[in-house]
């Protein structure tokens, strides 16, 4: 067997397929929570909720359709660093943001 994984590296490396039907049960369950999350009285709850599911629902996509699930884990570091740029970018912009509803608040 040895030998055979010699002649032919890449055969060694096949880590097989995921299993695409209990990941879109998965998607649909976490797609479930995010609709039911409407009907939730506090908002912000609601909204973490449906930002939370949306986030392990791209993990999933991520880590199975694009396999990196099978990559090294240096590879996690690209998508974890634009991850970080984005949210910081928001936190810095939110000032921004909400600065037009206080103004017409203040009026």
């Amino acid at each position: 067997m040895d030998l055979f994984y010699r002649q032919n590296p890449i055969e060694k490396d096949y880590h097989g397929h995921p299993n695409y039907f209990m990941v879109y049960v998965w998607l649909l369950v976490f797609f479930v929570v995010s609709l039911l999350s409407d009907f939730f009285e506090n908002h912000t709850l609601a909204v973490f909720l449906i930002f939370s599911t949306a986030f392990v629902k791209m993990l999933l996509v991520v880590a199975n359709f694009m396999h990196l699930k099978y990559e090294p884990k240096a590879f996690w570091v690209i998508p974890i660093f634009g991850a970080i740029c984005i949210v910081s970018f928001l936190l810095l912009v939110y000032p921004d943001i909400t600065m037009v509803k206080r103004i017409i608040t203040i009026y």
